[in-house]
């Protein structure tokens, strides 16, 4: 079971805030996030934990969010994305790539867009990155690349910083695993070989934050 939660914070009111992102229906997604209170409880001692758990995931969200277990009590904040209003997100300071996957964001893509490409340098990079990612998650793919297109922005793989990073470091990580003997699956070779942002894996939300071989290619 994951044990890293994928966002955590200290708030002015001394408690803990974790958001974790999640792409599907998890059974048992209440003791994961029950293991994530207890790890941060015991990290940052005597102080409040708020769970939130932001489903990003297409299937219409059914998960348990609370469940009593004797004297202990587990349970989450469940958020399905589509709930919150796009254009909340899109007029924010610092425009959310989140807002794709928003209620009725798929219908507001341009304006996304338009707003996504004020930013600069890598700051740009990445959030064209992260929006063609989450592309996939909302099956506007072309629509999406339709628009970067209209705006002249660069979002191909062999040209965007951030999607270069993310491959060099999956390439790495092969290499070390091959220095420590371990054998390296074909598919993720092959799967790294030919990812542009169009054949990364929709289906994990940890695009977001990812930092692993796994993160940025996904599981097979």
């Amino acid at each position: 079971m994951d044990r890293r939660v994928d966002l955590a914070l200290l708030l002015e009111d001394d408690s803990i805030f974790y958001l974790e992102f999640q792409g599907r229906n998890l059974r048992l997604m209440v003791y994961r996030t029950g293991l994530y209170a207890v790890l941060l409880a015991m990290r940052m001692r005597w102080k409040r934990v708020r769970g939130v758990v932001l489903y990003v995931g297409e299937p219409r969200v059914s998960m348990r969010t609370g469940f009593k277990l004797g004297l202990t009590q587990l349970g989450f904040e469940l958020i399905d994305i589509r709930e919150i209003d796009a254009e909340l997100l899109i007029a924010s300071h610092h425009p959310n790539v989140l807002a794709l996957l928003a209620g009725c964001g798929n219908t507001k893509i341009q304006r996304i867009v338009e707003r996504l490409g004020r930013l600069e340098g890598e700051q740009r990079d990445l959030a064209l990155a992260q929006l063609e990612l989450l592309a996939g998650l909302g099956n506007v793919v072309k629509d999406v690349k339709h628009e970067v297109e209209n705006m002249g922005a660069i979002l191909h793989l062999k040209k965007n910083s951030i999607l270069i990073q993310w491959q060099e470091e999956a390439h790495a990580e092969i290499r070390q695993a091959e220095e420590r003997g371990l054998e390296v699956p074909k598919w993720v070779r092959e799967r790294i070989a030919k990812s542009d942002s169009a054949q990364l894996d929709g289906s994990t939300t940890k695009i977001l934050t990812a930092d692993t071989l796994e993160g940025v290619i996904g599981k097979r």
